[in-house]
Formats: structure tokens, sequence, C-alpha cells
């Protein structure tokens, strides 16, 4: 849907994030291990995300990843098969743990916070600086349409106000946020060497950014409250805890799916109530909050696959639960929610 045009597999990358060097091969393709995550459960399979940046994932985050691999779909798929799902936010190859995945022609982006240039790139190997930014950083990064200092500010004086403990050093926070906005102009910019286009795909809060922009042009009050209002929920959840974070796209999957949910029932009790047009009011808000929802498996499609999961695992009662739950996960991404999944895993394995 971002792209509004049919695609070839020509036209697609492969975006994978990791905190570990990535290492080439004798003929210089990059090389992946899958590895084990951090419960200790060894990962079969290796994950990427397609023509966009990976803000966050099943396994691990930007404040983890120090490393981006970008490489063409086609020389991936003539190398490692045909991957065992492709989707925009979460494609992946099937691998034993501490398998390969080998991907010719990849370009490897590195975070260095003692960079002196904003992005500097040698062959196939791009550094991105992190930290120590300058004014003409900021200049390129905002006249790219991505940076807005202003929002920034506005967003961390809000959590100082709320939550100080919370937001620790501001200015350390603001780097952070900046950081974030120079990596990902830095992997569009390294998807566009390709000669593919960049996508926000997955990248919702960035979606979601834009949309409420152009809602704001078009005096479009529905779209604009209700875009208003889940950012807020953004804000909150980056500020929760003893320390902000980032908030990855899992993150802001659950809070826009939380806010749709709240959205039907609250249309329902104003129904109850005798108040219609306060009813439509909220379904509305909730038919612009779906669309930032990828298609969701069906329950019917989420059994299959937490069925074959647990006949591979050889899965057989409630204690076998931590161990067909991640792999389950892995499978059906952000197509279907973790509560969804875990009342379905745990009647199967009743």
């Amino acid at each position: 849907a971002a792209f509004r045009t049919p695609l070839t597999p020509d036209d697609l990358v492969v975006v994978h994030a990791t905190a570990h060097a990535p290492e080439r091969t004798a003929d210089g393709a990059v090389q992946l291990l899958t590895r084990f995550d951090s419960t200790g459960y060894p990962r079969a399979s290796l994950h990427f995300s397609v023509n966009h940046v990976v803000t966050d994932h099943l396994y691990g985050s930007w404040n983890d990843a120090g490393y981006v691999v970008i490489a063409p779909l086609t020389s991936a798929i003539d190398r490692n098969g045909a991957p065992a799902s492709l989707y925009g936010v979460d494609t992946w190859w099937e691998r034993d743990p501490g398998s390969p995945i080998e991907l010719p022609g990849a370009v490897v982006l590195r975070l260095d916070p003692t960079a002196t240039d904003l992005i500097t790139r040698t062959g196939d190997e791009i550094v991105v600086k992190s930290a120590g930014f300058t004014p003409d950083d900021l200049a390129t990064l905002t006249a790219a349409g991505l940076l807005d200092l202003d929002r920034i500010d506005a967003d961390i004086a809000d959590s100082v106000a709320r939550s100080p403990e919370a937001v620790g050093d501001p200015a350390r926070l603001r780097t952070s946020m900046i950081a974030t906005v120079a990596r990902n102009y830095a992997v569009d910019q390294a998807i566009a060497s390709f000669g593919v286009r960049p996508t926000w795909g997955g990248m919702w809060e960035t979606g979601i950014d834009a949309d409420l922009k152009q809602a704001m042009r078009d005096r479009n009050e529905t779209v604009k409250l209700t875009l208003r209002a889940l950012k807020t929920a953004i804000l909150q959840a980056r500020t929760s805890g003893k320390s902000a974070h980032e908030v990855g796209d899992p993150e802001v999957l659950d809070l826009i799916r939380k806010e749709a949910k709240r959205r039907i029932e609250t249309a329902a009790e104003f129904e109850k109530l005798g108040s219609p047009e306060r009813a439509a009011a909220e379904l509305q808000e909730h038919a612009v909050l779906v669309r930032y929802l990828p298609p969701q498996l069906s329950t019917a499609e989420v059994e299959e696959i937490a069925r074959a999961v647990i006949a591979e695992l050889g899965a057989s009662s409630i204690q076998h639960l931590g161990q067909v739950m991640p792999a389950v996960l892995a499978r059906t991404g952000p197509q279907a929610d973790g509560r969804t999944v875990n009342q379905i895993v745990r009647r199967l394995l009743q």
C-alpha cells in the first residue's frame, strides 16, 4: 500500500539490524548467523524487513543495534533460497541455530559516536554519526523532512514536566532522538542507492507524523485529534519506566491496537447510553487507527501455525509454553497480537 504500484523482487531490498559486527565470506557476501534470543531460546530463523528501517524487532531493538545490513532481495534468494515468509515488516529465512544467511552485494551501515561527518561511505561500508551533531547535520536532517527539533524539544519539555526522573539527562535524550533520525536517514539513503524506493513501511511512528501534518494541512479534525492522542500515548510509553527509551514498531503497534480497541469499547458504551452521535465519532477514530495495522491473521490461521510449531518442537504440555511462544510469535510477526497467540497456544497445550 505504501508503494501504490506493482512490485517485482528487483524493487526490494532486505534490511536487518544487529548488535553483532557482520562478517564477510571469501566472495564478499555478508554472513549473518541465527543466534539464541535474550531468554536463551534457540532461534530457528533470521528476520528482516523489506525496503524500510527496522526501529525495533522481536529479538532486539535499535538501542542494541550498532549495525544495519541492507542487501538486494534477489541476491538473497539466489544464495539462500526463498524465504519462509515475505512480508514488509517481517521477512524471514528458517535456519538451524548457528547456521548462516549469506547476503551477496550487501551494504553494512555502522553507527559511530566519534564520526566527524554525518554519513561517510567507502565502498560497501557506511559510517553514520550517532552523537556530536553540528548545525549543518541538523540542517541536513531538517531539509530531508525527517527532523523536527521544535517537536523533539516540546516532547522532552513535556516529559520533564511529568516525570523528570524518567527522562534523566534531557540533553542526552535529545541526542538519542536526533541519532534515531540520523540512522533512519542513512538507511533510507542506502536503500535508495540500490535503485529502489524507501518506504516507511513498518515505521509506524514516521508514517503517523507525516499523516498528522497532512491532516493539519487538510483541516481534518478527526484524523488530527486521533493521531495527536496516539502520539501522546507513544510519548508516555517512551518516558515510562525508570528511564526514557526509544519506542519501536512492536510497541507502537501494540499501542495502536489498544487505542483502536478502546474506541470500539467506548462506542459501545455510548450506544448503551443513547448517544449514537458520540458512538459514531468513536468509530470514525477507530477507522483512522486500524489503517496503520497490518492485515491480521485469523484465529484459524494462528492456530494452524501454533499446531505446526508444537509438532516441530514435540511440545506436549503447558510446561513447554516458554519454548512454543517465541517460535509462534516469530512466524506470526505483527499480524497477530501476543494475547491472542498466548490464548491459542495455551489451549493447544492443555
